[in-house]
This record gives structure tokens, C-alpha cells and sequence, in this order.
């Protein structure tokens, strides 16, 4: 009996201690698992690609063009009679200034001539009556005495002063008229240039529409029918797209290399006598260019460089004495690993040596 009471009391106290393991077990926390590098930090792949910076603007298509003007005529404008965009022939009138005070003057000047002219006629018949008449006096006093014989030489005296002072007349007139037709002449010339003509078949660009228009301003634009057409930049900020990498124009799903266009020394000075800024044109390499007046959105790269090895820029670390270099992720471990860097932006960094394409680097985040 006393060994029966001992083994249930042993059994008892066994399920008692694994019990109590049990919850001890339950109780302590369980190892910390092995969690890689890659997974704790932030990481990139290192992948081929375009490393680029670009500025973007506006550009406008424009079609190579000659500006028309009215010389030296200044005035009130007067009308347009063509539209943007037209085709023209040579010889028509595109546009003409407000020509009523021109043709005021040119009546006023035809009347003074005309009165000039009555007045010289009227003259010279007087004069002409007063030389006959004296021509007939003198003749009657050479059959009289001698007296009316002196003073008929007297009378031929007068007859020749009298004929002096008609062709003194009529040249004085002559001369005059001269003047008077020469500034009619002048007036017409004026009236002439108050109207512009196509000097050749072409098509209108622009219409620069003004009140009052001084003189060798132009207001009609006029481009030939083989004309080159270009796009212009149109914004306030100073370009120098001579330095870019490469420049792009932008249109729907299209995308344009452009050339910048330099102006010819002429050119230049042409643009500078008239004051402002030099305006900045490019060329499009495509066969169909949009319509002119169309909007185009320029890219101008200031670094290009397709197919390259690239990583991010926050993945590149300086130092003096080893230079540039990354954090590589190997084996679960960041190696630090020197490499030689190309074109930089604020995305990405070339990479020239130090790395391969698939390496997983560090990012700072």
C-alpha cells in the first residue's frame, strides 16, 4: 500500500514539473531570425540607361520671311488687304497707309500749278499786248518830226526792255514751274509708296497691326514658297544653346532633333541696330514640320548620354582620400567599392568602372 501511494505521489509531482515547463517554455521569447542586408536598408539595382538634364521652354513654328514696309512714307495706317496664312501673287497690294492727307496736298499742288500757269499766260498776254502796242508807236513817230524821231528811239528802247523783261518772265516761270512739278512729283511718289506690293509669290506670316506706322517700319511679313521653316524660341530668358548636349522638340507622340541656327554676321547686325534681344531659331530634322504659329515645347539638354551605366545619385559617396565610391550589396554584407563616375544630374550618375549592370547598391534614403 505504501508503494502504491508513493508512485501516485511521483506522478503527481511529474505532471506538476512538465507543467511548469511548459508555461516556462510559453513565457521566453523565440531566437530573432536572420534578416539580409538588402532587406533592412534602402537599395538599387544598377541599370543601363539615359543619363540627362533638360531645361524646358517654348518655341513657336516660323517660316522664313521678309518684312515690307512703306520707305520713307510715315502716317496713319490705313488698311490690310490680305489676311495670315494667304497665298499671294507678285504684284498685290497687301496693305496701304491712310492716304487722305497725301492727296489733299497732291490737289492742293495740281490747283497752284494750274493757277501758276493762268497767271503766267494772262502775264505774258500783257506783256505782249504792251510790246505791240509800243512796237506801233514807234513806228508812227519815225514818219513825224524829228523831235517824235528821237523819241521813237526812245520807244525802241522800251521795246527792247519790255521784250527783256518777258523772256525774263518766262524763264522766271519756267524755273518756278520746275520747282512746283518737282515737289508734285515728290507728293506723288509719297502716295505711291503709301501702298505695299508683293515683290513676289508667296504666303503672308504676319500682320503687325499699328496706329501710326513711322517711316521703314514693317508691317507686312512675306515668305517665298521654298522658304525655310524653323522654330523660334519666344521666351525672356537668355539661351545658349550652342553649349547643349542635344535639343529636342516636342509634338504629340513626335520627337524632333533640333540644330541650333546661328545668324549670319549681316544678320546679327541687322538684329542689333534694331535694339532688343537676338531671337534663337533651330532647325527640325523632320520632313513633315508642323504648321506654322504651332507651339512647340523645347527640351534643351545641357547633359546627354544614352546607353549608359547609371546609378542614383543618392548612391554615390566622396571621399578625399579614395574618391567616389558606393556601398555594394554582396553576400548579405555592404562592400565599399571604388568606381570611376562619367556625366552627373541630381537623378542619376554615370558609371565607367567600379561596377556591373544587376549590382545592388546602398541608397541613402
Amino acid at each position: 500500500m505504501k508503494n502504491i501511494v508513493f508512485l501516485l505521489g511521483l506522478t503527481v509531482v511529474i505532471i506538476i514539473g512538465f507543467a511548469a515547463c511548459g508555461e516556462a517554455a510559453a513565457a521566453s521569447p523565440a531566437p530573432d531570425l536572420l534578416i539580409p542586408v538588402s532587406a533592412r536598408i534602402d537599395t538599387a539595382v544598377v541599370t543601363r540607361g539615359t543619363v540627362a538634364e533638360a531645361a524646358r521652354h517654348v518655341g513657336i513654328v516660323r517660316v522664313q520671311s521678309e518684312g515690307l514696309h512703306f520707305g520713307v512714307a510715315a502716317g496713319n495706317f490705313g488698311a490690310f488687304y490680305v489676311r495670315t496664312g494667304e497665298q499671294v501673287t507678285q504684284g498685290q497690294l497687301l496693305a496701304r497707309l491712310d492716304t487722305e492727307a497725301i492727296y489733299q496736298q497732291i490737289q492742293q499742288q495740281e490747283e497752284r500749278i494750274s493757277r501758276l500757269q493762268q497767271n503766267h499766260i494772262h502775264d505774258t498776254a500783257l506783256r505782249n499786248v504792251e510790246i505791240d502796242i509800243l512796237t506801233l508807236e514807234h513806228m508812227a513817230m519815225q514818219r513825224e518830226t524829228q523831235a517824235q524821231r528821237d523819241a521813237a528811239q526812245q520807244r525802241y528802247m522800251d521795246i527792247g526792255r519790255a521784250r527783256m523783261e518777258l523772256d525774263l518772265a518766262v524763264q522766271r516761270h519756267a524755273f518756278t514751274m520746275r520747282h512746283e512739278n518737282a515737289y508734285l512729283q515728290t507728293l506723288e511718289e509719297r502716295r505711291r509708296g503709301t501702298a505695299i506690293y508683293a515683290p513676289f509669290d508667296g504666303t503672308i506670316t504676319y500682320l503687325a497691326t499699328r496706329t501710326w506706322v513711322p517711316s521703314f517700319s514693317p508691317v507686312v511679313f512675306i515668305s517665298p514658297e521654298d522658304a525655310p521653316v524653323f522654330i523660334e524660341y519666344i521666351g525672356t530668358e537668355t539661351l545658349t544653346p550652342g553649349r547643349a548636349a542635344r535639343i529636342t522638340g516636342h509634338m504629340y507622340n513626335q520627337i524632333m532633333t533640333l540644330t541650333h541656327a546661328p545668324f549670319t554676321r549681316e544678320q546679327v547686325v541687322h538684329y542689333r541696330s534694331m535694339g532688343g534681344m537676338m531671337p534663337v531659331r533651330f532647325a527640325m530634322d523632320t520632313e513633315t514640320p508642323p504648321a506654322v504659329g504651332t507651339l512647340v515645347p523645347l527640351y534643351i539638354y545641357s547633359v546627354w548620354q544614352a546607353d549608359s551605366l547609371r546609378i542614383p545619385g543618392n548612391a554615390l559617396f566622396f571621399s578625399p582620400d579614395t574618391g567616389f565610391y558606393v556601398h555594394r550589396v554582396e553576400n548579405g554584407m555592404l562592400l565599399q567599392t571604388i568606381i570611376s563616375t562619367g556625366v552627373m544630374t541630381d537623378t542619376f550618375v554615370s558609371v565607367t568602372s567600379g561596377l556591373t549592370e544587376g549590382d545592388v547598391v546602398y541608397v541613402r534614403p
